[in-house]
């Protein structure tokens, strides 16, 4: 049974606190999620590693030709170190979650914000008062921290590593006990918004400039780094019986991922637009009926709502994400930027937080 929801913030999810916190269903997708990405980033790291070494004969081909090759064997080389960074970050977060999910409950702790960068939190752990770096931890953690004034924390383990989450949102960081606090330690600044608007929010406003940066990286990325890999191969003439091949493989993926760009900043401009012609908020009694995630912590989902005439409809959120969905659940409320308008798309989100989808109330 999900364990009642302690007083602090008007909505939002929190951990069940009468199990381990792997049998809690938010904590176990995250959990799922984070290995799969940690063998993800293994797998990618050797593929990249590989293209290394392959384009490094490549590059002694090359050279000459305005020194391309070299151009090639660095960014490849970037990659490589960018990967291993990754492997190694998340290998972190995965064997701390490994040692603490499967042996102790979520438990609500006293947090205080000792620093900013890097983010330490003086805590209450049993009788100690202690401290924790949470350097992974995301700028909502703070904010999160600095209004409700509780963390939420998994472990300590032997070692004393902990896993931390906040107030509405699932995704637990690793955190660390520290012998003593930084000595140059800055608080960070409750952010408060500039105005009335949902996009006045500066959590939401900074989510959609993430979210464009990402998509931008995620897409484009991957077509730049094989465009470089392509000229190479096409250059050299070693492999020069397979350029063409590459290069047809280079210009599918090119108009691909120009097409998912152009899809995602249409998504981005959408939101952008429904948040800054709303005048505020609007909370609608709400019930999910159906989420399908399908391994993932994004999906579809459906349900009710009852507005405020009286009158239910459906409404259904395309992309639904696992804390929007989580929060809904918990306060049995979905906030909509503006006034709900039966066959409309409208924004939906929770005040102060960077949750954000699309909803067609119907």
């Amino acid at each position: 049974m999900q364990s009642a929801q302690p007083i602090g913030l008007p909505t939002g999810a929190f951990p069940a606190t009468d199990r381990v916190a792997i049998d809690e269903p938010y904590t176990k997708m995250w959990f799922d999620l984070v290995v799969r990405a940690s063998k993800r980033g293994q797998v990618s790291l050797v593929i990249t590693v590989i293209a290394l070494l392959i384009f490094s004969v490549t590059a002694t081909q090359s050279l000459g030709r305005d020194d391309f090759g070299v151009l090639v064997l660095v960014v490849f080389g970037l990659l490589a170190v960018l990967n291993g960074v990754a492997v190694l970050v998340n290998g972190r977060t995965r064997a701390v979650a490994e040692s603490v999910y499967p042996r102790y409950p979520w438990h609500a702790v006293a947090a205080t914000m000792v620093s900013d960068r890097p983010f330490v939190a003086a805590v209450q752990l049993g009788p100690d008062r202690v401290h924790l770096s949470l350097r992974r931890a995301q700028p909502v953690t703070r904010q999160v921290v600095l209004r409700s004034g509780r963390l939420w924390l998994c472990g300590p383990d032997e070692r004393g590593r902990v896993m931390a989450r906040v107030d509405g949102l699932s995704f637990g960081v690793p955190a660390r006990i520290l012998d003593q606090p930084p000595a140059d330690a800055t608080p960070p600044v409750l952010t408060e918004p500039t105005g009335p608007r949902p996009l006045d929010e500066p959590m939401l406003a900074g989510l959609l400039r993430r979210q464009l940066r990402l998509g931008l990286v995620r897409y484009l990325g991957p077509a730049i780094v094989l465009a470089l890999g392509v000229a190479s191969v096409v250059v050299s003439p070693v492999y020069a019986a397979v350029g063409p091949i590459f290069l047809v493989l280079a210009v599918v993926y090119a108009v691909l991922a120009g097409l998912a760009v152009t899809r995602f900043q249409g998504i981005l401009r959408q939101s952008s637009r429904l948040l800054a012609d709303a005048p505020g908020w609007t909370p609608v009694l709400a019930r999910l009926d159906s989420w399908q995630a399908a391994g993932r912590v994004i999906g579809p989902a459906r349900g009710q709502v009852w507005l405020p005439d009286g009158s239910t409809a459906t409404v259904s959120v395309p992309r639904a994400g696992i804390d929007l969905v989580a929060n809904i659940q918990a306060s049995g409320t979905l906030w909509v930027a503006g006034p709900p308008t039966r066959g409309s798309t409208m924004a939906v989100g929770l005040p102060g937080y960077p949750l954000l989808g699309l909803a067609t109330i119907e």
